[in-house]
């Protein structure tokens, strides 16, 4: 109700007593649907703010608003240096008329995106805040419509039947809220708690604005953060459930032993040139098996039992990761109820903040290896993104990679809760795969040094991704990566 036509004439009422004989003397623009008149009167000065924004206009005076250095237009020059006569609103219409010298500057305070501060002569428009080439010519027609009481007016008829001449005769304002809204009035409300009252209409105004720019961030935060949410929940559940589902992954490598076993008992086992054999006398009926028919009966042998142990090894790490994904998964749902419970737009925002800089997997920012055990391997993709792993990203007990004397990717071994240090064979894997995004990728074997992340230092000034050890293991490897496929996040 802050543009409802009894708030208008309180509103112009104030302005006038505030105005009258001001001069003004700087007018200017610097956000859409908005502009500021600068009054002078003696040693007093008035900052006039307009907004004609389809949600939130409304007129009011403050100290002071400071005018941005560049990107503001300055607007209605040809009136500066005349003085305010009278501030009025137009009868049975949203519009408030500062009454100059030789002209009047109307602020439209219509909804629906159709406000307008215009400049008006014998009531013709000569200048405008916005759509000049529309409006400059054209005439203010007086109004066909009669002021409305309004809803909430209208209601509380049922309880006060003296609404009309209470609002009018008020001197004091009150900012109304239920639980979802809020609200400004000219009194107080049957069904609406007084949250502010106040006898300066401009202050109440502001409240309600901010209460309710408030209210929409928040909304907006809430729903922005469950959606990300809910599609994380969605994303770990959806993981959650194919580990969980091990008879497809089991039957795989069940099937591919069985290949291999039914290959060894073919009769002629260096035959080449087939593309499938015919294995008698398995569950009481032949089975085809394909092959490769570039390799021998024994080669394809082989090759099942390679995909059987490959498929067996993915099938161990995917489990191992299950106590992360199910952490992760509880974790998120708890701040799913977080978010649906709080109302702190500031704890909101943190948490908006929180989410935006880190996410939820750190796959989608480093390439990721997950190592049998439980173990995790992640490795920088860039310079930048090398500091990031190691001075935000990673703890400080986990340990930190690089091959020696040669430029690579920062890589961290991050071990599972409980476990300190790591066994020998999976030291050396992740110090393989810090071989493999290095330099001496070709050669057949590098030194990486490797130590835990605390005694890793960034001086100031160093350049991007450089860092210094205060102590160092090295370890002689090969540059490979881990034999398992499907491994997420390591292009």
């Amino acid at each position: 109700m802050i543009r409802h036509h009894f708030t208008l004439e309180h509103l112009a009422h104030v302005l006038d007593e505030r105005l009258r004989d001001a001069t003004l003397v700087e007018a200017y623009t610097q956000e859409k649907d908005t502009c500021v008149l600068i009054f002078i009167k003696g040693a007093e000065t008035m900052h006039v703010l307009i907004s004609v924004e389809h949600a939130y206009g409304t007129v009011s005076i403050t100290g002071n608003a400071n005018r941005a250095r560049k990107n503001t237009i300055d607007v209605f020059r040809s009136r500066l240096g005349q003085k305010c006569t009278a501030v009025k609103k137009v009868i049975d219409d949203r519009i408030i008329s500062f009454w100059m010298a030789d002209c009047m500057i109307n602020v439209y305070l219509f909804s629906g995106g159709s406000g307008n501060v215009v400049v008006t002569q014998n009531g013709v428009i000569v200048d405008a805040l916005s759509d000049k080439a529309t409006v400059v010519g054209t005439t203010i027609e007086p109004s066909e419509h009669v002021a409305q009481l309004g809803k909430w007016y209208q209601a509380e008829l049922q309880h006060n039947p003296d609404v009309e001449a209470q609002c009018k005769a008020t001197r004091e304002y009150f900012v109304l809220k239920r639980p979802n809204d809020v609200l400004f009035s000219l009194i107080p409300i049957t069904g609406w708690d007084i949250e502010n009252r106040t006898t300066d209409i401009f202050e109440a105004i502001r409240w309600v604005i901010s209460s309710r720019r408030n209210r929409q961030l928040l909304a907006a935060s809430k729903k922005q953060l469950l959606a990300q949410r809910s599609q994380d929940k969605i994303r770990l559940q959806r993981s959650i459930n194919g580990i969980e589902k091990e008879d497809i992954a089991a039957g795989r490598i069940a099937t591919y032993r069985g290949f291999g076993d039914m290959l060894l008992t073919y009769s002629e086992p260096n035959a080449t040139g087939l593309t499938h054999v015919e294995i008698e006398g398995f569950a009481d009926h032949a089975i085809s098996v394909p092959l490769d028919k570039e390799k021998t009966v024994v080669e394809n042998a082989n090759n099942y039992y390679q995909k059987a142990k490959k498929s067996e090894k993915a099938l161990q790490i995917s489990k191992a990761k299950l106590p992360s994904l199910q952490k992760q998964l509880e974790r998120v749902t708890e701040e799913i109820q977080f978010i649906e419970e709080n109302n702190n737009l500031k704890e909101l925002e943190k948490l908006m903040q929180k989410t935006e800089q880190k996410n939820l997997s750190p796959a989608t920012k480093f390439r990721e290896f997950p190592l049998e055990g439980g173990f995790v391997v992640y490795v920088g993709r860039n310079a930048s993104n090398n500091d990031e792993l190691t001075m935000r990203y990673a703890k400080a007990n986990d340990l930190w990679f690089h091959a020696r004397g040669v430029s690579g990717s920062h890589t961290i071994l991050r071990c599972p809760e409980g476990m300190e240090k790591p066994p020998k064979k999976i030291l050396e894997a992740a110090a393989s795969i810090a071989a493999y995004y290095s330099g001496a990728r070709n050669a057949k074997y590098v030194p990486v040094a490797y130590t835990q992340k605390k005694h890793v230092r960034k001086f100031k000034g160093a350049n991007v991704g450089a860092v210094t050890l205060e102590r160092e293991t090295v370890v002689m490897v090969p540059p490979m990566l881990p034999e398992t496929e499907g491994t997420p996040g390591n292009t």
